[in-house]
């Protein structure tokens, strides 16, 4: 093998100055982008949602812990209609969800809302 491409996904624009609160993180983005080829992929909240419902559909979120076909629809219905509210929609936020729906059965609903700017 002469050749390997490696691909790197980050949810920050590295030509942004201001996605990195940190000094020492932000001077290591310009020698980053001098040894990639980067393209910033931009994908609209939709396909992101749709992606992310992709993988729930298709796994679980924790191993002895299976949620059922109706409460994955729930879980991403939640996020879709909360989608703009949500402080984070990585996959990290499906897990808070569905641990939050596994452990507080009768009061899940009240912990997803922690998940939403302002709270």
């Amino acid at each position: 093998m002469d050749r390997v491409r490696f691909i790197v996904l980050c949810n920050l624009d590295l030509e942004d100055p201001k996605a990195f609160k940190s000094s020492k993180l932000r001077s290591a983005v310009g020698p980053v982008l001098d040894r990639m080829k980067y393209k910033r992929m931009n994908v609209d909240w939709e396909k992101q949602w749709g992606w992310t419902a992709y993988v729930l559909g298709e796994t679980q979120p924790f191993e002895g812990h299976e949620l059922t076909k109706e409460q994955k629809a729930e879980l991403m219905g939640w996020m879709y209609s909360n989608w703009a509210k949500l402080r984070s929609t990585s996959y990290r936020t499906v897990r808070r969800l569905a641990e939050a729906m596994i452990n507080e059965p009768d009061n899940y609903i009240d912990q997803w809302k922690e998940e939403m700017k302002g709270h």
